[in-house]
């Protein structure tokens, strides 16, 4: 193999706690460095026991080998980001890569419409406002590289290329008619 290359640490560092890189945002000369040495790196990290993955404008590794334990975790932790979809997907102004928001914004949009008022209050998030339940709704996608902060000013949010994988999980999820509740 040829010789690393730059920003390996750095790009292990990310991908390794879980979290992605995507085309747009903070990490984007990471994305391209990924994009131009694929093989080679998707090669070295398979060695190590991490599977380098692409789709729709990010990377993120998945493990080869997963055990019971973190397939539950996981499921687990995916339960919060369906009914985030939901919300997200119920508003007038639909949230989709490449979108900029404003939490004030879509928390004035809840306030106006019951429907997604409601669909606020059922979900299993922190805070006594309305507000305060977005803002930390916006903090987890934050967190898990789903949305960047692109400006501190007016405090507005921009959609990173990584909020497909949520999309495309959910799309994967079928109940049938017996599953349902």
């Amino acid at each position: 193999m040829k010789e690393l290359p730059q920003y390996i640490n750095e790009i292990f560092s990310i991908l390794s706690k879980g979290k992605f890189i995507s085309e747009r945002g903070k990490n984007e000369k990471y994305f391209y460095v990924i994009k131009e040495r694929f093989d080679d790196l998707k090669n070295y990290f398979l060695n190590i026991d991490f599977k380098l993955e692409f789709d729709n404008g990010y990377f993120y590794f998945s493990k080869p080998t997963a055990n019971e334990q973190e397939i539950e975790r996981k499921i687990i932790q995916f339960e919060k980001f369906i009914d985030i979809l939901d919300l997200f997907n119920s508003l007038d102004n639909k949230i989709f890569i490449g979108t900029k928001f404003s939490i004030a914004k879509i928390t004035a949009e809840c306030e106006d419409t019951p429907r997604l008022e409601e669909k606020l209050r059922k979900m299993n998030v922190e805070g006594k406002t309305n507000d305060e339940k977005i803002k930390n709704i916006v903090k987890e996608l934050e967190k898990n590289d789903f949305v960047e902060l692109y400006d501190e000013i007016d405090r507005k949010y921009i959609v990173l290329d990584a909020y497909n994988y949520l999309n495309e999980i959910v799309s994967k999820i079928k109940i049938t008619e017996n599953e349902r509740i």
